[in-house]
């Protein structure tokens, strides 16, 4: 299972400027987002919520992105926004010039979309919570 608090949604400008680990967007974001993408699919998609996304979780150190690759990237994102829930936060249109807002946002937004299912599932209700076919709904 996924651990959601390891998403990073505090990269800033400072850290661009000081070559921060989060001042560089590299293979290690790429597979976070992705697992990230996969958990939500999954467990959505487990909830009624099929999402359809294609991942690829094992991004390498001397892997180079195509930008193919990188437009399915950012569709996982607006997939899962499309079928679940729509975040106030926009999803980059592209890979290309991504800043540190950018990356923030993508990773806001899959922490927004598991705090939206964590709701879904605690408001869930079991059979007999709700009492059925008497007095009370």
């Amino acid at each position: 299972m996924f651990d959601f608090s390891t998403l990073i949604t505090d990269r800033t400008a400072f850290d661009v400027v000081q070559g921060t680990s989060k001042g560089f967007y590299n293979f290690e974001d790429l597979n976070r987002v992705e697992q990230a993408v996969a958990e939500l699919n999954k467990t959505l998609s487990n909830a009624g919520y099929p999402i359809g996304a294609t991942v690829k979780a094992d991004w390498g150190k001397t892997d180079f992105p195509t930008e193919n690759e990188m437009l399915r990237y950012l569709h996982n994102i607006q997939l899962l926004q499309d079928r679940f829930y729509s975040s106030e936060i926009a999803t980059p249109i592209s890979m290309k010039w991504l800043g540190f807002e950018g990356a923030n946002n993508i990773e806001k937004i899959l922490s927004n979309l598991e705090d939206m299912r964590k709701k879904m599932i605690e408001e869930y209700r079991f059979c007999g919570t709700i009492n059925c076919g008497g007095d009370f709904l």
